[in-house]
């Protein structure tokens, strides 16, 4: 649906319109972003990022991250949630507007799962946790799941290209006149790396305010206090 850079499917290049399999494993390139739409579920890789896209019987998406990070955005307004999977923790994706993390620390590399406009619920059997809104869910090894603030920095949603009325557009499921593209250059460091960027206050899918204005706000870093997800506490 959308590309910037390069992108792969089971390694053969992709191309605005190209279709996309059950099974395949997406890949981007470094500098690279690809928007795909899977049963009215927008899903947009940051660049170095994998995923596997897969559906069930019944048609049921099933989305298993295994590099980088990801924003989906679940335009359906209801029906069974879709699965989004890093190693053993998964979250029900119902509506809204998430975000997901593959992060490394010494103790290995561990998964965060936000959620921007509705509750996350993160399930790794046998327990499971649901956080509130704006919050982040962790899944780190050896460690039970816990909730965290969530940061201020949005993953970017890609513009879609001129001709996306060939296809089945997002646009016939929700306004992306609404839907910040981020300016050029923005910087693909961690979710809460001291980053000051301009950021259009439409950055809400379905905010219903008009990102064609060109009033934006200068958004400060978040304070961090050197603890947060992603980064390590300081003595």
């Amino acid at each position: 649906m959308a590309l910037e850079g390069h992108a792969t499917a089971d390694a053969a290049p992709l191309a605005v319109g190209d279709p996309v399999v059950a099974g395949a494993v997406l890949r981007t390139g470094a500098n690279s972003r690809l928007g795909v739409f899977a049963n009215e579920i927008y899903l947009q890789l940051d660049p170095q990022s994998a995923l596997r896209l897969e559906r069930d019987a019944a048609g049921h998406v099933t989305m298993i991250l295994q590099e980088g990070r990801a924003r989906i955005v679940d335009t359906r307004g209801g029906g069974a949630p879709a699965a989004l999977r890093v190693d053993s923790a998964s979250a029900a994706i119902a509506g809204g507007d998430s975000e997901v993390y593959i992060l490394n620390e010494k103790a290995g590399r561990y998964a965060m799962f936000c959620d921007w406009t509705g509750p996350v619920q993160v399930t790794r059997s046998p327990k499971s946790l649901s956080a509130d809104p704006h919050h982040c869910i962790l899944a780190k090894p050896h460690e039970d799941l816990y909730a965290a603030q969530g940061h201020d920095h949005q993953i970017p949603l890609l513009p879609l290209p001129d001709d996306a009325v060939l296809y089945d557009s997002p646009a016939n499921h929700f306004d992306t006149s609404d839907v910040a593209a981020g300016p050029p250059g923005f910087g693909f460091g961690d979710p809460v790396a001291p980053l000051e960027r301009d950021r259009d206050p439409c950055d809400v899918p379905g905010s219903g305010c008009n990102a064609k204005t060109g009033l934006k706000v200068i958004e400060p870093p978040p304070v961090t206090g050197g603890c947060a997800p992603g980064v390590p506490c300081k003595p």
